[in-house]
């Protein structure tokens, strides 16, 4: 018997190889290995490419840091105005309450010397009889300062109003000036 025929299916091997388990592997892998090109050795390996792909260019960088840049001073000298403008508002607003307080001292103490301060809210003024003076007229001394840090002046007779003024001379401490900088008059 010939066992070498196309009709047998094994071609080149003797029947003792198709009963060998090693002889049938060895075969089975050998047609599974392809042979290696130079390209396939230089390619990068698989977590190297994969993270190389997701980063960032430098360009797409430098972009987003320019536009965030350019939003920002769009948006930043706006907020800036607007801190000024709630500040005047806020001063506005402390001047007016520190005005009904100084118009009930009057009524306590039947007048106001023209040399008190604004700290005659808080402290009993030192020519003020004790038992016409019923303060403090604010919860602390800190009410007295405007939204800049610096005292309001109580100014006896006023010069905007008949009996007095409750002046914040704003932002820069200074009479007169503009946006964050003008007074606040009250009453």
């Amino acid at each position: 018997m010939n066992l070498n025929t196309p009709s047998s299916g094994i071609q080149g091997r003797t029947p003792s190889d198709a009963d060998n388990p090693a002889v049938t592997r060895s075969n089975s892998m050998n047609s599974s290995i392809k042979p290696l090109s130079s390209a396939s050795l230089r390619r990068t390996p698989r977590s190297a490419r994969t993270a190389s792909a997701s980063a960032f260019t430098l360009v797409e960088v430098i972009v987003v840091i320019v536009i965030i840049a350019v939003l920002a001073g769009l948006v930043v000298p706006r907020l800036v105005g607007r801190i000024g403008d709630s500040k005047q508002g806020a001063a506005k607003s402390s001047a007016a309450t520190l005005a009904n307080q100084v118009r009930v001292l009057m009524v306590d103490a039947g007048g106001l010397p023209p040399d008190v301060s604004i700290r005659a809210l808080f402290e009993k003024p030192g020519d003020l009889d004790l038992s016409k003076w019923k303060g403090p007229y604010v919860d602390s001394i800190d009410k007295l300062n405007d939204p800049w840090g610096k005292p309001y002046v109580l100014v006896v007779p006023g010069q905007k109003n008949v009996d007095f003024d409750v002046i914040s001379y704003g932002a820069d401490g200074k009479p007169g000036g503009e946006g964050e900088n003008a007074d606040v008059v009250m009453p």
